[in-house]
């Protein structure tokens, strides 16, 4: 009676290297590309930030909160990459994510802002001439 598996001895080095492959990358991922979803609450000391944007230091992601001044950044972040948080007359505070973070808090300090404003006003026509 004939084999099924008729393999020849050339043949089962590859097939093994190929199982050997297969096997890495399934076992591999796990340990080399530890992403995960991040979310949180922004606040300062007045509560809650709502418009607050979340940036993914050196990239162009960001995320803006919600009225409560929760968000979830929209693609999974790695260790060591920074998030920073900005809102419009607070302070901007920056987050790296560790091995297991899965929610940050950050709180905005305030920046006192000094506005100087200028007005510059010419003199109206009538005040110059006598004649009127």
């Amino acid at each position: 009676m004939k084999s099924v598996f008729n393999l020849k001895k050339r043949h089962i080095k590859p097939l093994s290297f190929l199982g050997l492959c297969l096997l890495l990358g399934l076992f591999a991922n796990p340990a080399f590309g530890q992403t995960r979803t991040v979310s949180g609450q922004v606040s300062s000391a007045d509560g809650p930030l709502e418009g607050a944007t979340v940036i993914l230091k050196g990239s162009l992601e960001y995320v803006l909160t919600d009225e409560d001044g929760k968000f979830v950044f929209p693609s999974d972040l790695n260790e060591n990459d920074v998030l920073i948080i900005t809102s419009l007359g607070l302070e901007d505070a920056e987050v790296t994510i560790g091995a297991d973070t899965t929610f940050v808090n950050p709180i905005l300090a305030d920046d006192p802002v000094v506005i100087i404003a200028a007005l510059r006003t010419e003199p109206s026509k009538k005040a110059d001439d006598p004649e009127q």
